[in-house]
């Protein structure tokens, strides 16, 4: 399946959905690495302990940890139906492929922002973020 190819409109159009399913995956995420701990610290216990009430505290963790993968899991799965690619789960950041000048750019967006703001260059990531704008002035930074 090729991958799509966005206009900013039409990545600002997802960006409702988007923003939805990311938040999901946010708090799920947070919880789950809360739970990795948790259960980092019950394993260490039981092992030292032996309890049935440790190994049972365990297995319910482990299960908890499972469930909560699926779910970012199946929530990661409707951002690639979108199209856009998942960066970071604690920040929500997010590409968009897109094209300028017969070449794949990614569109970026950052949870908290209400529209594609930046793009940047496939290689460039994050920290080669420039303002959106630039793409209608033709003016980009490596061209100054």
């Amino acid at each position: 399946m090729a991958k799509k190819s966005f206009t900013i409109e039409q990545a600002n159009k997802t960006i409702p959905f988007v923003k939805l399913v990311v938040k999901d995956i946010m708090d799920k995420y947070e919880r789950l690495e809360g739970k990795r701990r948790d259960y980092e610290r019950a394993k260490r216990r039981e092992e030292s302990t032996g309890t049935d009430a440790d190994h049972d505290h365990v297995e319910q963790l482990e299960e908890e940890t499972r469930v909560l993968a699926e779910e970012i899991t199946t929530h990661i799965q409707e951002l690639e139906q979108v199209g856009c690619q998942l960066k970071d789960f604690r920040t929500g950041l997010l590409d968009y492929p897109a094209e300028l000048e017969g070449r794949t750019i990614l569109l970026c967006w950052l949870y908290g922002e209400d529209d594609i703001l930046f793009w940047h260059e496939v290689d460039a990531g994050f920290s080669g973020r420039q303002p959106i704008e630039t793409l209608y002035t033709g003016a980009r930074d490596d061209e100054s």
